[in-house]
């Protein structure tokens, strides 16, 4: 399997940068082609690559790194769920709030009350809130703060007042978790740093 040069990363890590979900995955696949390879040599006949076994005598596998990384990042971009106790209750807090906030806008789109109001029968999302679309003429049939208006100006994205605090206090779940995110991060990039030198 390809392999990058990870040195860059490395060198990041060890002035204390907090190194990306990409860059970690990065020294976590290193780490784990360095392991196959490894046990790949230690498996033949000695007198087949005499020189490729000096090498690989060199290279020091660390498991417990590997599995950790693997645990955490789930892709370039993303953090597992399970990555931290914290991180998985305020996920499952998010989730079950965004639900909440969609059931009662969905009630809000399907009664009779709004129906010629809105533009479109859908719930849709603004600047990390929920909102419905409004059509221009209808703007005060639905009490609410304005976050968007369409390019046309035919259709004003409307957070209605029914969601103003599940919307707010959503929000704040979400820097709970980039902050946890964060933190997760620099855990690992300390422990990428005090490896460095075996990576």
């Amino acid at each position: 399997s390809p392999l990058s040069d990870v040195i860059p990363i490395l060198k990041r890590a060890e002035v204390g940068a907090c190194l990306s979900c990409r860059e970690i995955k990065n020294i976590g696949h290193t780490l784990r082609v360095t392991r196959l390879l490894k046990a790949y040599m230690q498996n033949h006949d000695e007198e087949y690559f005499p020189l490729l076994d000096l090498v690989s005598e060199c290279m020091a596998p660390l498991p417990s790194l590997e599995r950790e990384i693997d645990r955490c990042i789930i892709s370039d971009d993303d953090v597992a769920d399970d990555a931290s106790a914290e991180l998985y209750t305020i996920r499952r807090r998010m989730e079950k709030l965004s639900d909440k906030i969609r059931d009662v806008l969905s009630e809000m789109i399907k009664s009779e009350k709004y129906r010629n109001a809105l533009q479109e029968s859908l719930v849709t999302m603004r600047n990390g809130r929920y909102v419905v679309p409004v059509k221009a003429e209808c703007k005060n049939e639905v009490k609410g703060l304005l976050h968007d208006t369409s390019a046309s100006g035919a259709t004003m994205f409307i957070e209605p007042s029914s969601v103003v605090e599940a919307n707010n206090e959503l929000r704040m779940l979400q820097s709970r978790e980039e902050h946890e995110i964060e933190r997760i991060l620099a855990e690992l990039s300390s422990l990428v740093s005090d490896a460095s030198r075996a990576i």
